[in-house]
């Protein structure tokens, strides 16, 4: 769950003229308050499209696609002092926590932010994994602007950020988010007068003796005042409006009908493999993946000349979450790709190992 969300919620749109709608610091507090509960409703790997439509100062209309959505997530919010790492966040209003497990290993993962007059601070998470003779707690804090706030129709946010890795290693990010157009969505659960939000990340890694990596990516959400936010992923960058492939789709929206309870966990819809963390990293990272059923899984490491030179995972694994700590002490820096398999579903991803 991604916590720059909480800028992006919807009011329901009635028979009137569409109009311009803004999102203000009073709605984000209001939605995210505690008590409150959502839920976050995705497809992931799809092959479809969707008519993203254009930047416009004329109303729109948008659909999501006709895909197999499914109930993925629960989230609920409290206010920090509810929850055991409140000392932790001691700048945070709002908290988000959500549980997943399986296979005896529950996470329940609490992510605190600031929300101001004029902007959502990301403060961080704390992840507790209890289960399998395991009970431990991981902290990732920061203090990191999501969005400026009110949202408002022509509003222009950029990002900066740029943090070092030791031995000449350097990373630079900038994310520009710009509310260009506004209009109605239809999605399963109704139609919304909304904003629409196109954010851009493009990221530069630089290393001492690796070319330098320039990764883009586009996305839009479509930002209202009501607990309803639809985001979707683009299969690539090459266009950016009409009607386009998408690899993703999700739709979040608050569930009236509970409060705050310990939630069951649940399984991943679709198998997964996530990016590690940290990276680039020395000499340990973690790399997690997801298993919609169960099956014979492998998880190696190889060199950039495709020499298998560490295996992680090789045998059967229960559905659920996983994650495997990798130590890259006996290897020398560098790019490296780890690599899963479990029945159809293979995929590759790069980790950076910097001493």
């Amino acid at each position: 769950m991604r916590i720059a969300s909480i800028v992006c919620c919807f009011m329901i749109f009635s028979a009137t003229a569409l109009s311009q709608i803004t999102v203000t610091s009073a709605d984000v507090q209001s939605f995210y308050g505690d008590g409150k509960s959502w839920r976050i409703i995705s497809a992931n790997n799809l092959n479809t499209s969707m008519n993203v439509g254009t930047a416009s100062s004329s109303a729109q209309t948008w659909a999501l696609p006709g895909v197999s959505f499914t109930d993925s997530l629960r989230v609920d919010c409290l206010l920090p002092s509810r929850t055991p790492y409140a000392s932790s966040f001691a700048r945070a209003t709002i908290t988000r926590r959500s549980i997943i497990g399986s296979g005896g290993l529950t996470v329940t993962t609490y992510e605190y932010a600031r929300i101001t007059a004029d902007s959502i601070i990301d403060l961080g998470t704390a992840t507790r994994s209890q289960g399998q003779g395991i009970d431990n707690t991981t902290f990732n804090q920061k203090y990191r602007l999501e969005t400026v706030l009110p949202v408002t129709y022509g509003m222009t946010n950029v990002k900066r950020d740029s943090s070092s890795f030791g031995g000449g290693g350097y990373s630079i990010q900038q994310t520009t988010q710009t509310v260009d157009s506004y209009g109605s969505i239809s999605t399963p659960v109704g139609t919304y007068q909304t904003l629409r939000m196109k954010e851009t990340q493009i990221t530069r890694n630089v290393f001492p003796g690796v070319p330098a990596s320039i990764d883009t990516s586009v996305s839009f959400t479509w930002v209202a005042r009501e607990g309803l936010l639809v985001s979707v992923d683009l299969s690539s960058n090459r266009q950016t409006s009409g009607t386009i492939p998408i690899q993703d789709a999700s739709y979040e929206y608050i569930n009236t009908s509970v409060g705050i309870a310990n939630s069951a966990p649940t399984l991943p819809r679709d198998p997964e493999l996530n990016q590690n963390y940290p990276n680039p990293f020395n000499p340990t990272t973690t790399i997690s993946y997801n298993l919609p059923s169960g099956g014979n899984v492998t998880l190696g490491i190889f060199d950039v000349l495709g020499k298998q030179v560490a295996q992680l995972v090789d045998g059967l694994q229960s559905a659920g979450y996983h994650s495997v700590k990798f130590d890259g002490s006996a290897l020398r820096s560098g790019v490296y790709f780890y690599r899963i398999q479990s029945g159809t579903f293979v995929d590759t991803k790069k980790l950076i190992l910097i001493k």
